[in-house]
């Protein structure tokens, strides 16, 4: 029988959850150095260790448009932050501005993300002495249309996203091909294409399952303009979009989708909802797969164990952890289905509040950003070992 981490909350509805005994410390204040801060979105690791992410534009804008930076650990514990690029360096901005999600690397270490202003989707490359080289690899000239959070690789090394506009103003998935050191753009899918946006709004960050099928969520669209979950596959050359769940319908119990999907091996689905569910604060779910169809699991917040998710799950073996208002969190495994331990409850700002997701796993321990709080007001990077 397969692990059912989200089975029990069907029936404990989120009244049930501990406080963990995990210790939390603050690795770096924005605002300390020259990334200004606040960060946009969680981090992501490389191979040494190292942790990359952005920060947001400011009013000033020239010259504080937004920074790439880069948190190294050192071997007495505390970690070093370097700025990687920073953007609207280039004339008339050329480069872009306002980076606008978590960052992605591919095979060989090269870094990607995507920014509103320009808006483009970028490229920084390590050099064997030290030091990046920027650039862009593809501009979005096509009015109204920006890349979102959130970029994904395919095995062949191709790059597919999801962006604001398209045909019907709805959104779009897109899909950047390399050839000969540029990147042609496809657009798979344009949503709002069916009456009443039925087939969703506004797409988030993608994810693949393991035969290559695209599932993704929407913030808007469906049955009822809450939100869906759909999956989209490739047959003689063309993509089809299925909306698989509509938000407040079809059972399922979680509205307004936020961050992506987790897709694990066996087919099953498994992100969050910012708001629905038994408390109206939000839900995190599985979508289990049946071979014909999904069987929905949710696990409802009530405001003490956290309220609007933010940013969707990270697995680590049986344990889902995210953040959700003033809580990050864990779901775990209880018999045949799973319980929620509180890791941290941010008490107060000083150490940082406003936590953003996805959290990253390294090792014993969850790296992730606070958008607000902490020494300068301008958030915080933090570390926790649960």
């Amino acid at each position: 029988m397969r692990n059912r981490l989200l089975g029990v909350a069907v029936i404990i509805l989120g009244c049930t959850f501990a406080l963990g005994q995990a210790q939390y410390k603050v690795i770096y204040d924005f605002g300390t150095n020259q990334s200004a801060g606040p960060p946009t979105a969680g981090l992501v690791l490389d191979a040494k260790g190292n942790l990359y992410g952005t920060t947001a534009a400011q009013e000033a804008c020239p010259p504080d448009c937004g920074t790439v930076f880069e948190l190294t650990p050192l071997p007495n514990g505390s970690w070093v932050e370097s700025v990687i690029y920073s953007f609207c360096s280039q004339p008339n901005c050329a480069d872009g501005a306002s980076p606008n999600g978590q960052l992605t690397f591919d095979a060989a270490g090269n870094l990607y993300g995507s920014t509103s202003r320009g808006p483009n989707v970028f490229e920084l490359t390590p050099l064997p002495e030290g030091g990046w080289i920027y650039s862009v690899i593809y501009s979005f000239t096509d009015g109204g249309t920006a890349p979102g959070p959130g970029l994904i690789f395919d095995h062949a090394g191709n790059l597919y996203g999801s962006a604001s506009g398209g045909l019907y103003r709805g959104g779009m998935v897109f899909e950047l091909t390399p050839s000969e050191g540029d990147w042609t753009r496809t657009v798979l899918y344009n949503f709002c294409s069916q009456p009443n946006c039925s087939d969703g709004k506004a797409p988030l960050p993608l994810a693949f399952d393991p035969k290559g099928n695209i599932y993704g969520m929407t913030e808007f669209g469906g049955a009822k303009n809450l939100g869906t979950v759909f999956e989209m596959w490739l047959q003689n050359g063309v993509w089809t979009e299925q909306v698989i769940r509509s938000c407040g319908s079809s059972g399922m119990r979680g509205i307004y989708p936020t961050g992506g999907l987790i897709v694990d091996l066996h087919g099953d689905l498994f992100g969050a909802t910012e708001s629905g569910g038994s408390y109206e604060d939000g839900v995190a779910f599985e979508l289990a797969s049946t071979g014909s169809g999904f069987s929905e699991y949710s696990y409802s917040f009530d405001g003490a164990d956290g309220i609007s998710p933010d940013g969707g799950l990270v697995q680590v073996k049986s344990s889902f952890f995210g953040v959700a208002g003033g809580a990050a969190y864990e779901l775990v495994r209880q018999g045949t289905g799973a319980r929620e331990i509180v890791l941290y409850a941010f008490p107060n700002c000083t150490n940082g509040c406003g936590p953003l997701g996805p959290l990253v796993a390294s090792g014993n321990h969850l790296y992730g950003v606070a958008g607000e709080g902490g020494t300068y007001n301008l958030g915080v990077v933090f570390e926790i070992t649960p």
